[in-house]
């Protein structure tokens, strides 16, 4: 078995797209309901998509993890943004450095640091 991606199902494609492209620094192709975020670097992506079907129940299970080089400057460019912060940053236990946000869906992303 392998892992080939992930995407988001979202009413709010505007502002999805607005928010991950300033978060990560990525670019934005396609058009409508369906919009591919290619992180920088060719580091790979994932859709954010409007399927008609998209529930308002918010799924708290989920976390979307990226690793920064930062994990402090980034939580001051998304304090600027007026992100929803669930854990600001801090040393893990693991030996890392974490962040738990919001995006405008309510969907957790966590940025990590490795010490």
């Amino acid at each position: 078995m392998q892992l080939i991606g992930f995407y988001l199902l979202s009413k709010n494609i505007p502002a999805m797209v607005d928010f991950y492209t300033k978060v990560l620094r990525a670019e934005a192709t396609g058009e409508g309901n369906h919009i591919v975020i290619n992180l920088p670097g060719g580091k790979g992506g994932f859709p954010i998509w409007d399927n008609g079907e998209v529930s308002d129940v918010i799924n708290e299970r989920a976390v979307l993890w990226f690793s920064v080089d930062n994990v402090d400057d980034e939580y001051n460019i998304l304090l600027n943004m007026n992100a929803r912060i669930l854990e600001p940053p801090a040393n893990t236990p693991w030996g890392a450095r974490a962040m738990v946000f919001c995006d405008p869906d309510g969907n957790r992303v966590s940025f990590i640091t490795p010490n």
